[in-house]
């Protein structure tokens, strides 16, 4: 009886344990990621290759179609921080963080920060500088002088002509929750400007010329993005987007509320900035994939040529043709590598090479897609 009774107890134990961590996001995704350390971004600089995600950075070299790790760097991954992206400048790397708690989510203790900047040598992968952020940190880009960073609630600009010791010159914070998430910094009759995604809001372009009187140009949400037939996109989220000037270029998926519903839409957005009309590019319901984990694909684009390129879950990559009048369309999904695997960041070399990686682990896979 009394065996009867400790096992009955240790199962009812046990049950109570899966049961607090399967409803606690810390403990479940703290224990997930300490196997499955998938990737969140790419980017390379001619033959090297640096991915980022839940194991920090890495840094690669491309050659004959294969990829040889030279350097990694996991010391500022703890605390939940992972490496959500990074920017080139010269001789150093700056590698934005984020906690890899979802939204607004925290954990009340002294040693959480929600996002940070780090300040790495380029060559060796070592820490030279942290700088904490009050912000889960998403993507960062640079342009005349100035560091771009997007979070979840706003976006910070940093000075770096010191390129070693960033210096904050302008923060901006969304009184409510809203996600600054995919960014692109650009620059047009010399004026400098962000465009950045703001998921299930749509996306925005701010005039950050003056650094001390930064303001919002435009604001286009999904009501106002609509496909061939006048339909718009409300229930869907904008996660990345890019610039060239006077296109932008931007991801179109579901919402977890709406996904297998009718009125999701997996696709690419053509945004003509000078007319302000926005138009989305449908992939037909026939390419799709079926995977329903974390946010729902595309999440990141790239440009090669006259190609827009999204990732596309386990279908690896879909492309975009983009024609001399302003139009685009959907050309096909492409294999990257993958082998079926589930695909999140991609990026295209200047050699045509697709660099993608996986949403759950390490992987990393390279395909020539584009000829140079």
């Amino acid at each position: 009886m009394k065996k009867k009774t400790l096992l009955l107890t240790s199962l009812l134990l046990m049950i109570a344990a899966l049961v607090l961590i399967y409803n606690n996001v810390y403990y479940r995704t703290a224990i997930l990621r300490t196997f499955a350390k998938g990737s969140w971004y790419v980017t390379s600089e001619r033959d090297t290759v640096y991915t980022m995600g839940y194991y920090g950075i890495r840094k690669y070299l491309s050659k004959d179609g294969k990829l040889e790790l030279l350097a990694e760097q996991d010391d500022f991954c703890n605390n939940t921080l992972i490496a959500r992206s990074a920017v080139i400048n010269d001789e150093v790397i700056y590698v934005m963080c984020r906690s890899f708690l979802p939204g607004t989510t925290e954990v009340d203790n002294d040693e959480y920060n929600n996002g940070a900047l780090i300040v790495l040598n380029k060559s060796d992968l070592k820490v030279k500088k942290v700088i904490f952020s009050d912000i889960k940190y998403v993507e960062a880009d640079i342009e005349k002088g100035l560091l771009v960073v997007s979070g979840l609630q706003g976006f910070d600009i940093y000075n770096v002509e010191d390129r070693e010791t960033p210096t904050v010159v302008q923060s901006y914070r969304y009184p409510r929750r809203k996600e600054f998430q995919g960014m692109d910094v650009y620059v047009h009759e010399g004026s400098l400007y962000l465009a950045v995604a703001t998921y299930a809001a749509g996306f925005e372009i701010w005039n950050i010329s003056e650094t001390d009187s930064i303001y919002q140009v435009r604001s286009v949400s999904m009501g106002a993005i609509k496909d061939i037939s006048g339909v718009n996109c409300r229930g869907n989220m904008i996660f990345d987007l890019l610039v060239d000037y006077p296109y932008l270029y931007a991801t179109m998926a579901p919402l977890n509320k709406t996904f297998g519903k009718n009125d999701e839409v997996r696709g690419a957005v053509i945004y003509d900035i000078e007319k302000n009309v926005a138009k989305v590019v449908k992939i037909p319901h026939a390419s799709w994939y079926s995977v329903g984990i974390g946010d729902k694909e595309p999440t990141f684009i790239d440009k090669y040529g006259d190609c827009v390129v999204t990732n596309f879950a386990d279908k690896g990559i879909a492309v975009f043709k983009i024609d001399n009048k302003g139009g685009m369309r959907y050309l096909r999904t492409e294999d990257v590598g993958n082998d079926g695997a589930h695909v999140q960041p991609i990026h295209i070399t200047n050699e045509g090479l697709v660099i993608s990686g996986n949403y759950w682990w390490s992987d990393i896979y390279e395909k020539k897609v584009f000829d140079n």
